[in-house]
Order: structure tokens, then sequence, then C-alpha cells
């Protein structure tokens, strides 16, 4: 099959750049992050008419409330709290629960195996971010994190 019978099937889209896939040929989780509270109803709006990118959605944000709106606007959502620092992980577990969130996010740089354990032990998902390079994307298995955020996805290798 050549790549334009590929990019045909998939929906590709060309002129703009890169590839661009349509968001359901991709095979992957998202993290949606949310910044302004007046942007939750439009997010809503678009993961109830998408029930199946809903499924593979977390929505993050590093404000309580606005994950908070989330929840009371689509229960059924999973939501995540971003951490800049990594607090005490008695502050990052009292925080995510307030938050009514079921993932941390937090900074690797802070984060340790002790840490991560106490977070699964009380029920949370933890995501280690950033982890920008291999190295990093190491460390971040060692841990036993259950995801990670990064910019660069195209450095590192694939997890099997």
């Amino acid at each position: 099959m050549s790549w334009r019978a590929v990019d045909n099937r998939l929906g590709v889209r060309r002129g703009l750049g890169p590839h661009l896939h349509p968001r359901a040929a991709i095979d992957v989780r998202f993290q949606a992050e949310v910044k302004a509270a007046r942007a939750v109803p439009l997010l809503v709006e678009s993961l109830r008419a998408d029930p199946e990118l809903a499924a593979r959605t977390m929505i993050t944000s590093s404000h309580a409330d606005i994950l908070l709106a989330v929840r009371r606007a689509m229960p059924s959502a999973n939501t995540g709290l971003i951490f800049g620092r990594t607090p005490a992980i008695a502050d990052v577990l009292a925080l995510t629960r307030a938050a009514e969130a079921g993932t941390a996010l937090c900074g690797i740089a802070g984060l340790t195996a002790e840490g991560v354990r106490e977070l699964h032990a009380a029920g949370l998902d933890v995501t280690a971010w950033p982890v920008p390079d291999p190295a990093t994307l190491d460390r971040a298995l060692a841990l036993d994190v259950d995801g990670i955020t990064t910019d660069n996805p195209h450095l590192l290798q694939p997890v099997r």
C-alpha cells in the first residue's frame, strides 16, 4: 500500500505542516490541560459528543476549582491535578482528593518511589512530568508511575 493510500485511509490532512491525523485514528490517551474555567463547558460538550475520545482523555489542571467544575458537569470524567513541584506526599494526597481527581501529576524532580507507593496505596494514579529524554523516562519507569507527560515523544523509545 502506498503512503498516499495509507494517508487516505487514515484521513490524513496535508498542507498544514506535518501530517495531521484525526484524533480517532491515533490510539493513545490524551491529557487536556485546562487553564481557564471558561473553557470547561466547551470541553465537556466536546467530550460528551465523542464518548470514545472521552474514555481516553484525562482532563488536567493545576487549579482544583477547574477540576471540580469538570467533575460537576461530567461525573465520569477522568481528572488529574498538576503539581509544578512535588510537595510533601501528604499534601499531594490531600489536595488531589480535595480536587476529586484520580491522578496526581507530579514533577519528577521531587518524586520518589516511596511517594509513588504511598499514592498508589491511597488509590491514586501517578503521572511524572516533565519527561524530556530517555534517561528521565528510565527514572520514571523505575519509580513505577502510571504515566508520563512529555513534549518530546519523538525522543522516547516505545516501552514494551
